[in-house]
Formats: C-alpha cells, structure tokens, sequence
C-alpha cells in the first residue's frame, strides 16, 4: 500500500493538471490567425481584411474579408466559438 500511495498522488495531480488545461483552451477566445485558419477552411480565397471587434454586449467576433472567385466575401467569426456567420 505504501508504494501506491505516491502513483496515486501522482495521478490525481496530473488529472487535476489536465482539468485545468482543458478549461483553460475551452475558455479562450480565438487569436487573429486561428480565425484566419477558420476562414480558409469555409472559403479558398485570399484574405484580404480581418479585424478583431467587442460587441455593446461583450461578445468578440473578427470581421473578415475574402476575395473568392472574383468577388469579396465579408463574414463574420464568434472567437469565442469559432463558428461562421455568414
């Protein structure tokens, strides 16, 4: 027992360590070229603006801008979900 005793410490604090990760990188908005990967990903053209914007009610989205196809794409991008709003 006495040589389990110190696995078992070291288990609960790695699993408490990554607990703490996890919530940490669910909790974080995205950065600007997290963003940029996102928008790739939803249309194949060229960026050509994204900027970072706070909401009246907190909320942080980037305004993003794309050419494709000859046209330009504005779309926005919630950093806090990456989702796209088109």
């Amino acid at each position: 027992m006495t040589r389990l005793f110190p696995i078992l410490v070291w288990l609960l604090m790695n699993a408490a360590i990554v607990q703490a990760e996890e919530v940490r990188l669910s909790s974080h908005d995205l950065t600007r070229d997290e963003a940029a990967k996102i928008a790739h990903k939803r249309y194949h053209g060229r960026l050509l603006d994204i900027r970072r914007h706070k909401g009246e009610d907190d909320t942080v989205h980037f305004r993003v801008k794309m050419l494709e196809k000859g046209r330009v794409v504005i779309f926005r991008i919630d950093a806090r979900t990456g989702e796209v709003e088109d």
